[in-house]
């Protein structure tokens, strides 16, 4: 029975069941915190009111520049601009009468006028100069306008000489055209070729297209004198006449008897009605074929007062010639490189 007993416990240790045992302790869960947002970093963009400074974005065909103005220490910084150090420009492009202008008239060739302060600077022999000065034009969101030369450095530096002239005029196009929308030959250009040298006259503008086949090209002359067509004889692309009004010129575009002017063999209803003239004169040969691209603009009609006895006159203040400007724009002129009129 001993026996027995024993060999009925060791098969019931063999197959019984399993003595209870004490479960393992449930594993420590730490906290977890939620994972940070994620946040997209985006540059900020300018407005688009506020585009990045390149002054070369401004349409020409709307430009808007003070050349005369203002009447201090600045007055016709374009012809002595060269002379200037960068920081002298960058004052004179702060300037109130200066700063809300779209374009900057530069010229790139002087000679001496003592009048104007104008002083010496031949602008092939310092490019890089040139060009600077261009660029920083550029940089402050404002367009050159290259004024090729002064009357005096073709006077004094040329010698007047037409071979000299065109060279100097095909090479500083050239030079320039990259960083300009306009490109001018000289003031007054009747002053130096009459009606008596049309020939020298197209030739100074085919020597221009040949320097910049694609910058339009302007011409300024004297107080109402029209641009004659044939001076854009054979020149493609955009040709632009820059008209003088003269200061003393009645505004017009009223037609009063008053303001009747008579030029010639032409009579126009002041200021006003010598912008439409010429306006209507070109359109009509540009129909013809005789130009590709011709655009009316007014360059002179009027100027501050810089010295109590000075001979020109009457002067006005800015915001008078602006008022000046918006009537000439009303009557035909594209854009106002005098005032910086606005359109509307």
């Amino acid at each position: 029975m001993t026996l027995f007993s024993s060999l009925w416990r060791f098969l019931a240790r063999l197959f019984g069941p399993a003595p209870p045992t004490s479960s393992p302790p449930p594993p420590v869960v730490l906290p977890v915190e939620p994972p940070p947002p994620v946040i997209e970093v985006i540059e900020p963009e300018p407005p688009a009111d506020v585009p990045l400074p390149n002054g070369l974005r401004h349409d020409w065909r709307i430009a808007r520049a003070a050349w005369l103005y203002p009447g201090d220490e600045n007055w016709l910084a374009s012809h002595r601009m060269m002379k200037w150090k960068p920081e002298r420009i960058q004052k004179y492009l702060d300037h109130p009468a200066v700063r809300d202008q779209t374009h900057v008239i530069v010229c790139c060739n002087s000679g001496t006028r003592k009048a104007l302060n104008e002083k010496p600077f031949d602008g092939l022999k310092n490019p890089d100069t040139v060009r600077a000065v261009f660029q920083q034009i550029i940089d402050h969101d404002m367009a050159p306008i290259a004024w090729c030369m002064s009357q005096e450095f073709f006077i004094q530096k040329l010698g007047r000489s037409h071979r000299k002239l065109l060279e100097y005029l095909e090479a500083t196009c050239e030079m320039v055209a990259d960083l300009c929308q306009i490109a001018v030959p000289f003031r007054e250009l009747g002053d130096i070729y009459d009606g008596h040298h049309m020939t020298e006259r197209n030739a100074m503008f085919q020597a221009m297209r040949r320097g910049a086949p694609r910058l339009p090209l302007a011409e300024h002359e004297r107080a109402l004198e029209g641009v004659p067509v044939d001076d854009f004889g054979g020149i493609g692309g955009d040709v632009i006449s820059g008209l003088q009004t003269g200061f003393g010129t009645p505004t017009g575009g009223q037609n009063r008897p008053e303001d009747r002017i008579t030029r010639g063999n032409h009579s126009y209803d002041g200021a006003a009605g010598f912008i439409r003239a010429n306006a209507e004169r070109m359109a009509a040969w540009q129909e013809q074929g005789r130009m590709e691209r011709h655009t009316t603009a007014v360059f002179e009609h009027s100027l501050p007062l810089v010295t109590p006895n000075q001979s020109w006159t009457p002067t006005r203040t800015l915001d008078e010639a602006k008022a000046r400007g918006a009537i000439l724009l009303e009557h035909g002129a594209a854009f106002d490189l005098s005032s910086g009129a606005r359109h509307g």
